[in-house]
């Protein structure tokens, strides 16, 4: 998604206020909405959800809060 909004918005010259900013991120993730899969049936979810949460879990914290304080 982030590689086609890119794309959409490599033209763009001259960024004027935030709202333009949204708006051409908006374009560019419509875009990518056309390559998105889709989960094939509802009964895949909870699969999906398990897995998710065990790449979460093995994924090391980017940032540690006491070290940074």
């Amino acid at each position: 998604m982030i590689s086609i909004a890119r794309d959409t918005t490599r033209n763009v010259k001259r960024w004027r206020d935030g709202k333009m900013i949204k708006r051409w991120c908006a374009a560019g993730m419509r875009n990518a909405e056309r390559s998105f899969r889709r989960l094939k049936g509802y009964r895949q979810m909870p699969t999906f959800v398990a897995a998710l949460a065990r790449h979460v879990d093995a994924v090391p914290p980017a940032c540690d809060a006491a070290r940074v304080a």
